[in-house]
């Protein structure tokens, strides 16, 4: 799962907007079933989808992967972890 985020993550850096959204979408897929909704990894991995959809500019998606991160992240991490206030300034910058 690490190397198709790997790919994902250079797609998106490369500007290949369409290739990076189809890796990023089997990742989240991968670790959703693998790992469960409410893995750290599963939950990156939908901000992730997220950064790319705000990147394809389709930013209803984007919005709605960011808010299903951000609320993940409060109730696991607790709201003023490092990752949920990227998550939350992630949602900000879409808005």
């Amino acid at each position: 799962m690490k190397t198709r985020q790997q790919l994902a993550d250079a797609y998106l850096a490369d500007g290949q907007i369409k290739n990076a959204l189809s890796q990023y979408k089997r990742v989240l897929a991968d670790r959703d079933c693998v790992l469960g909704r409410a893995h750290l990894d599963t939950i990156a991995a939908r901000g992730s989808l997220g950064s790319a959809y705000h990147a394809a500019g389709r930013m209803g998606s984007a919005l709605q992967l960011y808010e299903q991160t951000r609320t993940d992240y409060e109730r696991v991490l607790g709201p003023g972890h490092p990752d949920t206030l990227a998550c939350c300034a992630n949602l900000a910058n879409a808005y």
